[in-house]
Formats: structure tokens, sequence, C-alpha cells
């Protein structure tokens, strides 16, 4: 059993990887980030999808269709797991760690809805990287400092 579960997950990682080949290393870990953030709830919102397609286009100046941004939305888990973060073992710098709370930010805040799951997603992910809460704050303050968005606390 163990072996069908260590087997299971390599597949699971090389599949991720191959779909999102295109994008670079770091732009892989925050479409991964969104697309986990977006699923977390078990209720992937429209606006969700529209947030992360507008990120991908951002990050990669190239258009993509919500088809397929719903197909990365499928192959990503809903809970955090730190083996989707590429780099993780070797060290990713504090922006990098920024940059991911961003796009976190921008998922759970895109369907204007704080749920609980979303805070525990919030929590793990933060664990995982080993995100201080300091830090955690800072960002956060800084991103609804020029973001505005109204979130209701669910």
């Amino acid at each position: 059993p163990i072996y069908i579960y260590f087997n299971r997950v390599r597949n699971d990682a090389e599949r991720k990887r191959r779909i999102l080949q295109k994008f670079s290393i770091k732009d892989q870990n925050i479409i991964l980030t969104m697309a986990s953030a977006a699923k977390t709830d078990h209720e992937v919102a429209h606006s969700e999808v529209l947030k992360i397609r507008q990120t991908i286009e951002n990050l990669t100046q190239r258009k993509i269709s919500e088809t397929d941004v719903e197909k990365v939305i499928s192959l990503a888990s809903d809970k955090f797991n730190s083996r989707d973060i590429q780099g993780l073992v070797t060290g990713i710098s504090v922006d990098e760690k920024r940059a991911l709370l961003i796009a976190l930010f921008d998922a759970i805040s895109a369907d204007g809805k704080l749920r609980k799951e979303e805070r525990e997603y919030s929590r793990r992910f933060c664990k995982g990287l080993n995100i201080s809460q300091a830090f955690f704050d800072s960002v956060w303050v800084d991103y609804f400092e020029q973001n505005p968005y109204k979130l209701t606390v669910e």
C-alpha cells in the first residue's frame, strides 16, 4: 500500500509539471497556489477562475482560455501540500514567499468571501513554507491597502 501511495504522489507531481511545463517554476508555484486556494472551500466561483486567468496572463503575457484555467484548477489539490511548491527543499526567497502570499490573497478574495476552509488553508500554507505570522500580517495589510476588496468572513 505505501508503494502505491508514493507512486501515485510521484505520478501526480509529474502530471502537474507536464501540464504546466510551459510556465517557469516560479509561475507554476503561483498558479498552483491560486488554484489550490480556489478549490479549498469546495466551491470554485467564476470570479476565482477569472482572477487566476488574469494572473496567468499577466505573468506570462499569453492569452489563456477559461477552460484551460479550469483544467489547471482540476489538477490542483484542495489542500496545501508543500510538495506542490517547487524549490521549497532548496529554499525559496522572501520575494517568492511574498509573491505566493499575494497569489493566495488574490484567490481567496476573488469571490468576496473568506471562509473557514480558506483560513485553515492559509495557516497550513504558512506553516509549510515557514512563513511567520508577522510576515503574513505585513503582506496581508499591504495587499488589502492596495486592493480594497470587501471580504465577508464566514
